[in-house]
C-alpha cells in the first residue's frame, strides 16, 4: 500500500483498533498467479505471536480454503471514509479528494479444523458483536445444531507478520481546512460521513505542516 510519510500510522494501537472496530476484512490469496478474495469477519489475538494473530472462518463449500494452509496471505481492513469537497476548505484553489483509513495485514495462514476451536471461533465472534445486556448467547444452541454448523466450516488463523496502516484524513491541510471537513462531514445525512469525522476528530493533528499537493 502506497502510504506518503503524513499519512503513516506510527502508532500501531491504532492500526489494531482499527481491525477491532472494522472487523469486516477481506482475505486475499494467489492460486496459480490468479488473486482470490473472501470477505470474512475477523478477530484479532495481540496475545499469540510477535504481532498477534488474525482469526477467522469461512464456509467449508468455498474452494478458496484449499489452497490456504502455510500459505501467505493478505488480509485488508477498511475504516471509515468518503467524498471530501474542495468547497469545504477556506481557501483555493483545489481539488476533490477522498479521505479513509486503512490497514493490510500480511502473513501466513493455518488452518483450523477441530470441532473445539471452531467452537471458540464462532462464539468469539457472536460474543464481540452480541450485546452485553440481553444479547442472544450461542451458548443456547443445542449441541447438535451447533456439531451440524461446526460441520460446514474451516477456520483460519493469520499469524501477522506484518501491517501496513494508513490514514488518510487531510493532515496535508492547513487546520483549519481540516476543521472545516469535520464540521462539513458531521452535517451530512450520510452515516458514514459522520464516522468519518469522529474518526478524523480523534485522529487528525492540527499541528502537523502541512503540503500543498494532493495525494492518494
Amino acid at each position: 500500500m502506497y502510504v506518503p510519510d503524513e499519512f503513516g500510522i506510527e502508532d500501531s494501537d491504532s492500526a489494531y483498533q482499527l481491525i477491532d472496530a472494522y472487523n469486516f476484512g477481506l482475505l486475499v490469496s494467489c492460486e496459480a498467479d490468479q488473486p482470490v478474495a473472501t470477505h470474512l469477519p475477523f478477530l484479532v489475538d495481540r496475545n499469540r505471536g510477535a504481532k498477534g494473530v488474525l482469526v477467522a472462518h469461512m464456509a467449508r463449500a468455498n474452494a478458496h480454503w484449499e489452497e490456504l494452509d502455510g500459505r501467505q496471505a493478505m488480509a485488508i481492513f477498511q475504516g471509515p471514509h468518503g467524498y471530501v469537497s474542495p468547497s469545504w476548505y477556506a481557501e483555493g484553489p483545489a481539488v476533490p479528494t477522498w479521505n479513509y483509513a486503512a490497514v493490510h495485514v500480511y502473513g501466513q495462514i493455518e488452518l483450523v479444523t477441530a470441532p473445539d476451536r471452531l467452537r471458540e471461533i464462532v462464539f468469539a465472534l457472536a460474543h464481540k458483536h452480541e450485546s452485553d445486556d440481553g444479547g442472544w448467547r450461542p451458548e443456547t444452541l443445542p449441541d447438535r445444531y451447533v456439531e451440524g454448523m461446526l460441520s460446514g466450516i474451516v477456520g483460519l488463523d493469520l499469524t501477522i507478520e506484518r501491517l501496513e496502516a494508513k490514514h488518510k484524513l487531510s493532515q496535508n491541510r492547513p487546520a483549519v481546512d481540516q476543521s472545516r471537513v469535520i464540521d462539513a462531514l458531521w452535517a451530512s445525512a450520510n452515516y458514514g460521513d459522520r464516522d468519518l469525522a469522529g474518526y478524523m476528530a480523534k485522529y487528525t493533528n492540527p499541528g502537523s505542516n502541512p503540503v500543498e499537493e494532493e495525494v492518494s
